[in-house]
């Protein structure tokens, strides 16, 4: 979960396009009862050999550069 505002949402709420990458910094996000400040990349790919991709990619990283981070997927 991660948190907007002042309430906690689920990660698949967030709303990204097919092709659109997304570099949220420094997000709370907690898993149980741990809570961690990273930096959230949210992306869905695009075609993949002629197939469209449903899935989006979720990724915790340090670095503030989404071109990094997609970089070493």
């Amino acid at each position: 979960m991660i948190k907007r505002g002042k309430k906690y949402c689920k990660l698949l709420e967030l709303k990204v396009n097919l092709g659109e990458t997304k570099l949220l910094l420094n997000q709370k996000i907690t898993k149980i009862l741990k809570v961690r400040t990273y930096n959230l990349l949210v992306y869905k790919k695009q075609k993949y050999r002629q197939k469209y991709v449903l899935y989006k990619w979720y990724i915790l990283s340090s670095s503030s550069s989404p071109e990094k981070i997609k970089k070493n997927i």
